[in-house]
């Protein structure tokens, strides 16, 4: 797991709460999400699965997270990098977004370059769907415009114009691959080879038109043309599920410290 490197904000933030306590204040925004001092605390979190990352959660006590050290422990135990705060009360509304990518095969990848060269390919189209999604969903929001959307999904403080919370969101994804259609290997895009490697694993099919397994772990659709070979990639199908813990009106505006939009993603 990789370390949470955000010691410094959080740093500031206690430094903060401490010589500006709130008067009447209940809710708390922190680099790391928001908490109310009347009730439990929810972690939402991201975990790895075979085909992207799934969003989890549990309540804690507020004494269970009240300091940096005691949130990189419960991350270290549940095994996520990528999570959010949000008091036990804030309702979550789920939505779910999908769509399809096409990226051409690289016949000579690894199998950690695949990943990230699939990760790269849907990246901009989860901005694209994240931006509609807040449009639909959240009309009051400001999208922030830095990147808080990493390999394991993305997390932030949701916040006004005013710079009023309105709640926490995390984003998690489900990715799968369809084989090509014939429609798609007419118009797609595709990779050319003189003969058919001894490392690839053959599927399904026949040797001079079915899908094979490259080393990287990718499944391609192989197609003789000549004394050649086209190549072509799967159809990558994602599924983006958008999770919004929502404040309760009355309570968003009892706030001690607000951060920008983006600070409440757990990364540097």
């Amino acid at each position: 797991m990789k370390n949470v490197s955000s010691s410094l904000r959080f740093g500031v933030f206690l430094f903060l709460a401490a010589v500006c306590p709130p008067v009447s204040a209940e809710i708390i925004v922190t680099p790391f999400g928001i908490l109310d001092t009347e009730t439990d605390v929810r972690l939402s979190y991201n975990v790895e699965t075979e085909d992207g990352v799934e969003t989890k959660s549990r309540i804690y006590s507020s004494e269970k997270i009240s300091n940096k050290e005691q949130l990189e422990a419960l991350l270290k135990k549940v095994g996520s990098d990528t999570a959010v705060l949000s008091p036990k009360t804030a309702r979550p509304l789920e939505a779910v977004r999908k769509f399809s990518v096409y990226a051409k095969p690289d016949l000579r990848a690894s199998a950690a370059s695949f990943k990230t060269r699939v990760y790269q390919r849907i990246k901009a189209e989860i901005a694209t769907e994240t931006r509609e999604y807040y449009k639909e969903n959240i009309p009051n929001a400001v999208l922030t415009n830095r990147t808080f959307f990493k390999e394991g999904g993305g997390s932030m403080v949701v916040v006004d114009k005013r710079k009023r919370p309105l709640g926490t969101l995390i984003v998690s994804y489900k990715r799968t691959f369809s084989p090509p259609t014939e429609a798609e290997m007419s118009g797609e895009d595709f990779a050319m080879t003189s003969q058919i490697p001894s490392v690839w694993e053959r599927i399904s099919g026949t040797p001079y038109n079915g899908v094979y397994r490259l080393p990287s772990g990718e499944n391609v659709r192989v197609r003789s043309v000549g004394k050649f070979y086209r190549v072509f990639a799967f159809t990558i199908d994602v599924e983006v599920t958008y999770t919004f813990y929502k404040l309760e009106k009355k309570r968003q505006k009892e706030t001690a410290f607000a951060v920008p939009a983006a600070g409440g993603a757990l990364r540097a």
